[in-house]
């Protein structure tokens, strides 16, 4: 197994509104890169905001991108596997940061990635005051001879917005699967998730609920979720508000939700909501 990773910090060019501050990339012969998916994205090596830690020296950062705590490596050998790794960092707008890469391996069937991590912070990541805090993990993979094309997104637990302790949570997802797949035509799209009554197949995504959570102090807490999916055979859709008020020995609650799920061929529709305050 050989490969080289490098990264070029910057600032190095500027581009019309963007400045590209840096410059990745590697390759690998008879080795093989695991492509990230939205939930990991953030610490694929090529794209992770903090970039690998090489506090301990090279070995100490070449032994962690070979043999991970938990889960599989990033890098492993594999006979006849060739990849090939071109990416770069873009600011703009003082609020704006993007790191993102392309990769495509053949061992020996193709497969094209672009992953990507974007944070944005609003006013700026020096101001003081934070209105937003947004980190978007994106994973897009083309796989010719599995025949499935995904796309998929997803929050950081760090996202936040309006304030520190209003926190954000939620991912989407797009897959298509076509040619020799045993799902070709098969399509999904979901934010958020699926009906709790939806028999998920089991090569749909799973993203997490959009979300948010907001706690004011210890008097009141609000929490949210949504979701909406689409398929050749069904739409579905929903959500949910809680809202807690506590005064002392007093207490108030506020509650609604709402959710939908409708089937095409037969047509049948079902939904179901409430509200319930005390």
């Amino acid at each position: 197994m050989v490969f080289i990773i490098f990264k070029l910090n910057g600032p190095l060019f500027t581009i019309g509104f963007a400045d590209i501050a840096g410059l990745t990339g590697g390759a690998g012969v008879n080795s093989n890169v695991r492509l990230p998916n939205a939930a990991t994205v953030l610490d694929f090596p090529f794209v992770k905001p903090r970039g690998t830690d090489t506090s301990g020296g090279p070995l100490k950062a070449l032994k962690g991108l070979l043999k991970q705590d938990s889960g599989e490596p990033w890098f492993n050998a594999r006979e006849g596997s060739f990849w090939v790794a071109a990416g770069l960092r873009a600011t703009a707008f003082q609020m704006l940061t993007v790191d993102a890469v392309v990769v495509v391996q053949l061992n020996p069937d193709v497969q094209l990635g672009i992953y990507a991590v974007a944070v944005c912070d609003v006013p700026a990541p020096a101001s003081p005051i934070k209105f937003a805090h947004v980190e978007l993990g994106i994973a897009c993979t083309l796989d010719i001879a599995a025949g499935v094309f995904k796309f998929e997104a997803q929050l950081s637990p760090r996202s936040l917005v309006l304030h520190e302790s209003c926190h954000l949570t939620g991912g989407l997802a797009l897959f298509s699967w076509f040619g020799d797949s045993p799902y070709a035509g098969d399509w999904v799209m979901t934010i958020g998730g699926f009906h709790q009554a939806f028999d998920k197949p089991l090569q749909y995504p799973r993203p997490p609920r959009l979300g948010i959570a907001w706690s004011l102090g210890e008097s009141l807490r609000i929490t949210g979720e949504a979701y909406f999916a689409i398929t050749p055979r069904v739409c579905m859709g929903g959500g949910r508000l809680h809202a807690q008020l506590t005064l002392g020995a007093l207490s108030a609650w506020f509650d609604a939700f709402l959710d939908f799920l409708i089937n095409y061929r037969p047509f049948c529709f079902a939904a179901v909501g409430g509200v319930s305050i005390g």
